[in-house]
């Protein structure tokens, strides 16, 4: 994987799914650096994956975590903490439906909704 965009040039997205497929594999470093230099600009990054795998200590995840940044979607009350080194309020998961979540950022902490399309 060779990331080879200008980091100055207009914003982009990188969407990453299910980051945990790249453990272990050619695209790993590669992808490790790449997230460091995304996260460290003002572009945008969207990576999904199972709770338990995030919080492993592979480079790949610790990387996502130390942004503090991030969409919860109907979370635990300890995820916040988990995945992204910032504690949740107290949650009640009945007041989370398909769409509802935890903005995350800067260790400031916000309710969301997120459209479904049907």
């Amino acid at each position: 994987m060779a990331f080879t965009a200008d980091l100055a040039s207009p914003r982009m997205a990188l969407v990453v799914e299910n980051l945990a497929d790249f453990l272990q594999t050619p695209a790993d470093a590669a992808l490790v650096e790449l997230i460091k230099q995304v996260m460290r600009s003002d572009h945008f990054l969207v990576a999904d994956g199972e709770t338990a795998s995030w919080n492993s200590s592979w480079p790949v995840f610790a990387e996502m975590k130390y942004s503090r940044r991030g969409l919860l979607l109907q979370p635990d009350t300890i995820q916040g903490d988990i995945l992204l080194n910032t504690p949740l309020p107290r949650l009640n998961r009945a007041e989370f439906p398909p769409g509802r979540g935890m903005m995350v950022a800067g260790g400031k902490v916000l309710r969301v909704q997120l459209p479904l399309v049907e």
